[in-house]
């Protein structure tokens, strides 16, 4: 599961920083739309809100899985040491668990999304 994740996160690797900046762009943007929204506003103004939080989950949650997958070690043939394997083991663990962690993430994203959309489109 882990090497699936290195490997989709170093294809989108030369993107990070093009995701980075659309993340603090949309974070920006739904600041300036609450500040906004704090003065009685019409509807125009309110239904773009919603876009700009799920833009913002969807492309903080890109940008995380880049940053955090592109980092994991790979399997060693076969490390001399009795310590070492037991910390590679524990290295690759974490990751283990973050991956689950990141696809726990992701379908409450993916809810998140469906339940704002149904919202939005009313």
């Amino acid at each position: 599961m882990i090497d699936l994740f290195r490997n989709l996160a170093r294809i989108a690797l030369p993107f990070k920083m093009l995701i980075g900046i659309a993340t603090i762009i949309a974070f920006i943007f739904i600041v300036i739309l609450i500040t906004i929204f704090t003065y009685p506003s019409s509807y125009e103004e309110d239904m773009y809100l919603i876009p700009s939080i799920l833009g913002f989950l969807w492309l903080l949650s890109a940008y995380l899985f880049i940053v955090n997958f592109s980092q994991v070690p790979v399997e060693a043939s076969n490390p001399d040491k009795f310590w070492a394997r037991i910390k590679f083991k524990l290295h690759r663990a974490w990751y283990h668990f973050l991956g689950l962690v990141f696809l726990g993430v992701s379908g409450l994203v993916v809810f998140i999304t469906s339940r704002l959309i149904s919202i939005w489109l009313r």
